[in-house]
């Protein structure tokens, strides 16, 4: 039997078998024997055995590697498109961070302000000025920390460190009790989770607008009994 008479489905299958194995570190003619078996009879077995030179090389790799596309037409009127995974930019991240923060501080020091009202441990302006200066903190390590770490590490260490630098200050100055339970959730939600609610593209408005009314609710039901005017009158005879 010629070559020609070989069914053109066996010898692709052999060559694609013995393209793989040759990737592996197989030798091309072990690879024919093993897999002459597939063929009809002995002569087919005899001549795939054969063909270890390099022109039925080339002519066995063509046929297994021959692929095409055909178009009549290049341009579609269906929708299609690729969609490429969005990775998080932490540059625009830190900027938009650091650009809210004065509105994070000033939720901050308002809860700090009334908690030191109605737990009497009010603070003097230079307290309030070192609790701004850690608040802060926290926007200038995360935006050089992003160079060096991902975005999120970088967040993590640098909520640590600023409420570390809170809490240890306020220990001393108010106590433990009014720096971890107050100062330190204070800052939590208002720094941390605040800042955390950017990560949500889209949906940063809508979390921080929610915190603001719920602060605003909790502060209202939690002053609604207090006497401003017998605190101001108190702390003018104090400061007299």
């Amino acid at each position: 039997m010629s070559a020609a008479a070989i069914d053109t489905a066996n010898v692709r299958a052999i060559a694609a078998q013995a393209l793989q194995r040759i990737a592996g570190g197989h030798s091309l003619r072990a690879e024919f024997a093993s897999s002459s078996t597939k063929l009809h009879d002995s002569r087919d077995r005899a001549l795939v055995w054969r063909t270890g030179s390099q022109a039925h090389v080339a002519r066995l790799e063509a046929l297994a590697h021959e692929r095409g596309w055909h178009f009549d037409e290049l341009v579609t009127g269906q929708l299609i498109g690729v969609d490429l995974p969005n990775r998080l930019n932490p540059g625009p991240l830190a900027a938009r961070l650091t650009a809210f923060a004065p509105v994070s501080l000033l939720f901050f020091l308002a809860v700090m302000v009334i908690l030191g009202v109605l737990g009497g441990q009010s603070l003097h302006p230079v307290n309030y000025g070192f609790l701004s200066a850690a608040f802060f903190a926290f926007h200038l390590l995360l935006a050089y920390l992003v160079d060096h770490i991902s975005i999120h590490q970088a967040f993590f260490v640098s909520s640590i460190v600023s409420v570390f630098l809170v809490v240890s200050y306020l220990r001393i100055v108010a106590g433990t009790r009014f720096a971890i339970a107050r100062a330190g959730l204070a800052q939590f939600v208002f720094l941390v989770l605040f800042s955390y609610a950017f990560f949500f593209e889209g949906y940063t408005g809508l979390t921080v607008t929610i915190g603001a009314i719920v602060t605003l609710f909790v502060l209202m039901q939690a002053t609604a009994r207090v006497d401003w005017a017998a605190v101001f009158a108190a702390r003018a005879r104090r400061e007299a």
